[in-house]
């Protein structure tokens, strides 16, 4: 004949919904307790404090933006992020590398008109003066 036939577990009923949805499963014996999800409290200080709706992970997106337009090396923010690969990064980000680029080439251009100013005209003539702030890169703008 076939194989015994095993008794089913029979789990509580879950609680669906909002406010069930941190509900913590019952402590096994010999097992601690898990910790409450780390987002729950992000969530009641955020709601506390006025703010929209953001998560944790929107929060990780807007930290490898700002490293990305801070010219944080793309190796870096991919480590930082834990990506197994580079190219893992680079395919989130890519188009952001656009905006950076094109600041880059706009702050080397205006390094190159003034190294050009100063031939033209002497170093002590324009010995004081900077190139505009890049709107990207200035926190003014």
């Amino acid at each position: 004949m076939g194989a015994p036939v095993r008794a089913r577990r029979h789990s509580p009923p879950t609680r669906h919904g909002p406010e069930h949805r941190h509900h913590q499963q019952p402590r096994l014996p010999g097992r601690p307790r898990q910790a409450p999800p780390p987002d729950r409290r992000f969530h009641e200080l955020r709601e506390q404090a006025g703010l929209p709706h953001v998560t944790i992970h929107d929060l990780r997106h807007l930290a490898a933006t700002l490293a990305l337009e801070g010219n944080v090396p793309m190796t870096v923010i991919s480590k930082t992020l834990r990506h197994s690969t580079l190219s893992t990064t680079a395919n989130i980000y890519s188009h952001l590398t656009w905006d950076v680029a094109m600041a880059a080439v706009h702050t080397i251009e205006a390094r190159l008109c003034l190294v050009e100013a100063r031939a033209q005209y002497g170093a002590d003539a324009l010995a004081n003066s900077t190139p505009p702030p890049n709107p990207l890169f200035s926190h003014a703008a």
